[in-house]
Parts: C-alpha cells; structure tokens; sequence
C-alpha cells in the first residue's frame, strides 16, 4: 500500500533541471515538526515572561527597600521630635506648678499627673503588631510616645485654663479694690480738707463728731472718679439740697473686693451712672463736686465702707501724690 504524504522540490536558480531535489514529508513528520517548533515558541515566551517578571520584581523590590528607608528616616526624626516635645512638656510642667502657686491653687498630685500622662508604651495600634523587625518596634515605640505625649498635652491644658479661671477671679478682685484718689490731681486743684478723725462740725462748730471719712475740696463741677470697678448699687442725683445721710446727690458702688465706695455731696450724676446697677470702670467719671445736702462749701465726701462699716480711705490711696497731699512725708 503506497503510504500518502507530501513533497516538497527545492529548485534551484537558473530553471536548470539538474539540480532539482525532492524532499518528501509524511503526515506525521509535519505534524511532529509543527508540535516542536509551537513547544519551543511556547518554551521562549515563558522564558520571557519569567525573566520579565524577575526584572519587574527586582525593580519592585528595590523600590520598597528605598520607601522603607525613607519612612526609617522619618520615623527616627519623629521619635526625636517627640523627645524634643516630651522634654519642652516637662518645663511646660514645672511652669504649672510655679502659677498654680501664685494662683494660691493646690499643685497637681503625683497620682493625677500619672493618670493623666500615662506610662504605658504598649497602647498602639494592633495593626502595628504585623510589622516585624526594627521598623515595627519603632513604629509601635512612635505610636506610644505620642499617645503620651497627646494625653499629657490634654492634662496641661486643663490645668492652664484652671490657672486662667483663678486669674481671672483675681484680676477681678484686684481692679475692685478702691486704689487712687476721687479727683484728678494732675488735672484739677483739689486738697483734702477733712480726714477720717474727730472733727468740729463744720456747720456747728460747738459740737464735735467723728467724721466717716475724706473731705476733698475742689472747685464746682471738678469730675468725680470712681477708684474702683464696681457696679453702682445706690444713686441719688436730682440737685436736690437734701438727701439720706445729709450728703445730697450722692453715688454708691459695690466692688468684687467685698468693699464699697461712697461719694456725697455731688453737683449731679454723669448719665453712665444713671442705669440699674450701671457697670464702672476705674477712672471713669461719676459725677461732679458740688455742696448739695449738709456741706458748707464746694467739696467731695468720699468713704470706704467693709461690712457695713466705713474705714479709713487713706489705706487704699496708691497713686504716687497721696502722701503729698495729705502732707506726708515718706
């Protein structure tokens, strides 16, 4: 039986007839040459592959050791960073200390600040658990110092607005204390005329009588300050010639000191007093000398009063020509 096939003729150039070669192919021949030739195409495009993902894998890797040696390097700055902080806190903590004694407030207790700083370098993320080797204790070591550092932050601030509130509390006390005399000496004349002691009286020279407070006499409508912050509490001012007490139109204004401060004998009332429990500053005008109610002459009365009961006001005259008017020498 003649086996079927193929042939395939090699010519050679010239169209000579010698020369000319047949190659005969069986079926199996081609198939098994074609099974070779697509086993070695398929053997050099997995090659390729390969080696390409090698190379692909190679940059990748080099890419990740330079990233993490640049969040290392970050790492590291932050943990000094954080020492920098941790060491600016505790000078910021024995400044808290020094305020909250001149605050008169009780310094924080050890067990307080411990609580609130804390102390355990093992409250990180657990996701930082998974990464191994120097890198994850030092970024768990980051994650701790700064939770700690956040909760000591948090104490402070708390303290510093504890300090603030105190403050507040004492500047209020401290502008309620009555401190400069009710006329401007610098810009008006004015002398005390009658100082807290027994006196004659001046309308009655035959009986004498204590006098509760300072008598500073001034020209008609010299301004009146108030020495004090204070809330007005009492009034009158209508230039009438007769009032409670005998002082005529008269203010009266209570300090956050727990002191109060009372001026009689007024020409009238500046309008900022006029209001219910009007709000005063300081320095600010109150009225103005006259000699309304019991007053033999154009003068202030002016007293300082403590639990119901008037005080000297020399005590709480601070500005620097008190002691000159009054004829003290120092």
């Amino acid at each position: 039986m003649k086996r079927k096939g193929f042939s395939l003729l090699v010519v050679p150039r010239g169209n000579e007839a010698r020369g000319v070669r047949e190659i005969r192919l069986s079926g199996t021949g081609i198939i098994s040459s074609l099974a070779g030739t697509l086993f070695l195409a398929v053997l050099f495009v997995a090659m390729a592959v390969t080696y390409g993902s090698s190379l692909i894998d190679q940059v990748g890797y080099l890419r990740l050791q330079r990233e993490n040696q640049v969040l290392r390097t970050q790492l590291e700055d932050m943990n000094q960073a954080v020492t920098n902080i941790s060491a600016q806190m505790d000078v910021i903590a024995e400044r808290d200390e020094v305020l909250r004694l001149m605050a008169e407030m009780e310094p924080l207790a050890d067990e307080i600040r411990k609580a609130g700083v804390g102390g355990n370098y093992r409250d990180f993320d657990g996701e930082l658990l998974f990464i191994t080797g120097n890198m994850g204790a030092l970024a768990r070591d980051t994650q701790s110092r700064l939770n700690q550092l956040s909760r000591e932050m948090k104490l402070e601030i708390e303290s510093l607005l504890e300090i603030d509130a105190r403050f507040a509390e004492s500047e209020e006390y401290l502008l309620g204390f009555p401190s400069i005399v009710p006329i401007d000496r610098t810009l008006y004349r004015t002398r005390m005329s009658s100082a807290f002691s027994m006196r004659d009286d001046p309308l009655d020279p035959s009986r004498r009588a204590f006098h509760y407070g300072n008598d500073w006499a001034a020209a008609q409508g010299t301004p009146v300050r108030a020495t004090a912050d204070g809330i007005v509490i009492d009034r009158r001012g209508d230039v009438t010639t007769t009032s409670r007490y005998g002082f005529g139109n008269f203010v009266r204004i209570e300090h956050a000191s727990g002191l109060q401060t009372f001026y009689g004998h007024l020409d009238g009332l500046h309008p900022r007093v006029t209001g219910t429990r009007a709000r005063v500053k300081r320095g600010d005008v109150i009225g103005y000398v006259g000699k309304t109610g019991k007053s033999s002459g154009y003068h202030l009365h002016y007293a300082v009063i403590e639990d119901g009961r008037e005080i000297n006001p020399y005590w709480y005259y601070h500005d620097d020509r008190t002691d000159q008017a009054l004829g003290i020498k120092k």
